[in-house]
């Protein structure tokens, strides 16, 4: 988990200097227990959304989504199924577990 967090990490700062809005998904980082999950789904969370949302639309995408895995580590079946649907509405949504890969992701988009 450490290793995801510090590729989350790197990515937003590599974004930010290049003044990109990240919008993150931290659901799974504040949740205390049963109470704050029912909250949570009560106003629309989705099990499987990405990480990482970059708003920022090109001539083919509306915008960029991450997941983040640690390395070795597969997406789940809700997640492949979420990185689909957001690839078919027009979004590029990848799974990463390499800083060098987003960063190559994230300038080729830019481009």
């Amino acid at each position: 988990m450490k290793e995801e967090y510090t590729l989350r990490r790197d990515v937003v700062q590599y974004c930010q200097v290049r003044g990109l809005i990240t919008i993150p998904n931290i659901v799974e980082m504040v949740i205390r227990g049963p109470r704050d999950w029912n909250k949570v789904k009560s106003q629309g969370y989705l099990k499987g959304c990405p990480d990482l949302f970059i708003a920022k639309a090109n001539a083919k995408y509306h915008g960029l989504f991450f997941e983040f895995k640690s390395k070795g580590k597969h997406a789940s079946s809700e997640q492949t199924l979420i990185t689909h649907q957001l690839n078919e509405l027009g979004y590029l949504a990848v799974i990463a577990d390499d800083l060098a890969q987003c960063i190559e992701i994230i300038n080729s988009y830019l481009m």
